[in-house]
């Protein structure tokens, strides 16, 4: 178990942040050991495996150790903001200190001999952080990229949530559900349990804590570097079952009853963000006639909105929450949806 303590500076610099190379590196778990019971996976696994002539398949398996619980802490590097550049992440990598590559590389072995591709790597430390970065840099513009939006949709969406929770309850209110894996304690401690038998206790010296939404990862995980105490733990995101497809039409027929078939059902996907133009898609209807719902149920204090980019997210809000929390929810057709909008 990892044990961050964090200060009163600390806390006022808790941070939510998105890594495209951090889920590049993430997914490297998800590449070698499948899509272990998460079928939203499944088709952008099946597509990294018919690919793996175009990317250095072997060199990045073999950075997940034998036992697969670990990897190479330095192919996550340190984040200098919130929403870093793939191209400045990458440059990190690539000029990472040999001493810590060579530290990583020989961690990941499990005390076992070094696989040839690791082998070959310390046979060259000072080239290999570069080697390492080339890898990733093409494996996420054959695998991740393709799938980037949508991944960078469930994440935006993650921490428009924790920011909310955090703006209501305070960081206690933040950490809590995460993950079963991160505990926050009153004394400003926050536990992170691993699958590994990893054990560290550190202080974060007002440098804050960075959290980051993950697709890729099923508990919590977090890196240690030899110059920065600032802890980072990725947690699994939000909403990332709705990745690949387009989820069930849902009905709450307590709250149809309440307020009529189509808001209840608008109230019902919006446990996660979304937009007028994928709620529109998800029940098969005209964006018009989802905005003149959102409209009223906006008005209503039900449903709140926040521009993102050129997008606007609409999520419940607290009351909408607590209204839609522990009903009921029948699946019901997208047809019969459509129909009530059309007559």
């Amino acid at each position: 178990m990892l044990t961050y303590h964090l200060g009163t500076d600390d806390l006022a610099r808790v941070r939510l942040a998105i890594s495209p190379m951090g889920e590049t590196s993430l997914s490297l778990w998800s590449l070698v050991l499948g899509p272990m019971g998460r079928p939203y996976l499944a088709p952008w696994h099946e597509n990294a495996m018919a690919r793996r002539d175009d990317y250095d398949f072997a060199l990045l398996t073999a950075l997940v150790s034998p036992s697969g619980f670990s990897m190479p802490d330095f192919i996550n590097p340190p984040l200098r903001t919130t929403r870093p550049g793939l191209d400045d992440e990458y440059e990190l990598i690539a000029n990472t200190r040999t001493d810590l590559v060579v530290r990583d590389l020989t961690a990941i072995c499990d005390g076992l001999e070094p696989r040839p591709e690791i082998a070959a790597l310390l046979d060259d430390p000072a080239n290999a952080g570069r080697v390492v970065a080339d890898a990733l840099r093409n494996y996420h513009e054959v695998v991740i990229a393709p799938y980037w939006s949508k991944i960078a949709r469930v994440l935006e969406s993650d921490i428009t949530f924790r920011g909310r929770e955090f703006g209501q309850r305070g960081v206690a209110g933040l950490f809590d559900g995460l993950t079963e894996g991160i505990r926050w304690l009153d004394d400003g401690t926050i536990e992170v349990t691993m699958s590994c038998d990893r054990e560290d206790e550190s202080h974060a010296k007002g440098n804050g804590v960075v959290l980051t939404p993950s697709v890729f990862t099923r508990r919590a995980v977090s890196w240690r570097y030899a110059e920065c105490t600032q802890p980072w733990v990725s947690y699994p995101a939000r909403g990332a079952g709705l990745l690949m497809g387009t989820p069930a039409v849902v009905r709450n027929s307590a709250l149809c009853d309440l307020v009529g078939g189509p808001k209840s059902d608008i109230l019902c996907a919006l446990s996660e963000p979304a937009s007028t133009s994928e709620l529109a898609h998800r029940f098969s209807v005209t964006p018009s006639a989802v905005s003149q719902n959102l409209r009223v149920l906006g008005e209503n204090g039900l449903v709140e909105s926040s521009r993102h980019g050129r997008e606007v997210l609409y999520r419940l809000s607290e009351t909408g929450r607590r209204l839609v929390d522990g009903a009921d929810r029948p699946t019901r057709s997208r047809a019969d949806w459509k129909h009530e909008y059309t007559h």
